[in-house]
């Protein structure tokens, strides 16, 4: 079930953009030419943490390394809600 409300990044619209254009890039990658879009999910538990995290398309597994480290880095959000009590 869908929360009625739903996880919100802390910060502005702008804040999750912000953080995860900063992922650091593998250098060996950049030399090595790699690059593209990595595609992760996840979800947000009750708290506000960050859990069941994974890649699920990827053009490369440095990339998909240091995406899902910089995901699983991310702080706390604000939980969803339903009927009142977060979920």
């Amino acid at each position: 079930a869908w929360a009625t409300v739903m996880p919100q990044f802390p910060g502005d619209s702008n804040a999750l953009h912000n953080y995860l254009a900063h992922c650091p890039f593998p250098r060996i990658a950049l030399e090595n030419g790699i690059e593209g879009t990595v595609y992760v999910q996840f979800v947000i538990d009750k708290e506000g943490n960050v859990t069941d995290a994974k890649v699920v398309r990827s053009p490369d597994k440095l990339l998909s390394a240091a995406a899902l480290e910089h995901v699983k880095k991310m702080p706390k959000w604000k939980p969803g809600m339903q009927n009142g009590r977060p979920v």
